[in-house]
């Protein structure tokens, strides 16, 4: 997209790389949860080196609550590539896939709303309708959706599997 219409927004990333499920799968092959989490931090690392090299990416192993601090404080930071960034200012897009908790998801928005650039786009991972009752009622995003609609500051344009919702004021 940004090659199509001839964008140079910078691409910032963050993901603490913790996952909070111990999947039997890994258990089977002799694997534990802290050897998974490193292995997908590698495997992060190398695609975005493979497939982005074009871009400057900054990417950081921070959860979300961590990495807005810095963003408000427009602090001074080095990235996951050794790239250096003034973090702070608008944000043109956001894709929010935290823990799906109604709790973090809505601090996300709130965090998101506050530098979303008018006509900004978001895109909730896992937040279709059908999500509303999955992963056991668990998943809170469904929710959150519901009621940054409900703002009347967002308006949706596209809903499945994902919403996808614009900035509008």
């Amino acid at each position: 997209m940004m090659d199509k219409y001839n964008l140079v927004n910078k691409i910032i990333t963050t993901d603490p790389f913790k996952f909070t499920e111990n999947d039997e799968a890994l258990l089977g092959i002799g694997k534990r949860m802290d050897e998974y989490e490193i292995y997908i931090k590698k495997q992060f690392i190398t695609n975005m080196e493979f497939w982005s090299k074009k871009f400057e990416i900054f990417s950081f192993d921070l959860d979300s609550n961590s990495f807005f601090r810095r963003w408000e404080l427009n602090e001074k930071s080095i990235s996951m590539f050794g790239n250096h960034i003034n973090m702070g200012g608008q944000i043109s897009f956001v894709f929010i896939d935290g823990d799906h908790s109604y709790e973090q998801t809505l601090k996300d928005f709130i965090n998101v709303d506050k530098y979303l650039q008018k006509n900004g786009l978001i895109i909730f991972d896992d937040s279709g309708k059908y999500h509303e009752d999955a992963i056991g009622g668990k998943n809170g995003v469904y929710r959150v959706v519901k009621e940054c609609i409900q703002t009347k500051r967002y308006k949706v344009l596209h809903e499945n599997p994902n919403f996808l919702v614009q900035k509008i004021n």
